[in-house]
């Protein structure tokens, strides 16, 4: 079967190739050590990753808890100067350092559940 001139040559190079042991034996060492390399990148690309998932973890974990201390430091000054639950709430909500939700559970946390 003839399909055209260039698939015909690599054809009989593949054939020419599987006649010969030592040429099999070479081609497969060198698809085992792509293989390795490959899985190698792989194994470094993966750590990469991870390590940078952690950073910018933490990062966000450290912003995450600057924000809450800030706030939690306003809350408690509301209410050390005696001023009512919902002022402490409006001002922390006003800061939008956290969400509405964590704002109102820090004030129930600091002024206790009504």
């Amino acid at each position: 079967m003839k399909l055209n001139k260039h698939f015909d040559y690599a054809i009989k190079e593949i054939e020419k190739i599987n006649a010969s042991p030592e040429k099999r034996r070479t081609i497969m060492t060198f698809e085992e050590k792509l293989n390795e390399v490959r899985y190698e990148g792989m194994e470094k690309g993966k750590a990469e990753g991870i390590a940078v998932g952690e950073r910018r973890g933490i990062a966000v974990g450290e912003r995450k808890g600057k924000a809450l201390g800030k706030t939690e430091a306003v809350v408690e000054t509301y209410y050390e100067l005696g001023q009512n639950r919902q002022a402490a709430l409006s001002a922390v909500k006003k800061l939008k350092l956290i969400s509405d939700q964590e704002a109102e559970e820090l004030v129930n946390r600091i002024y206790g559940e009504e």
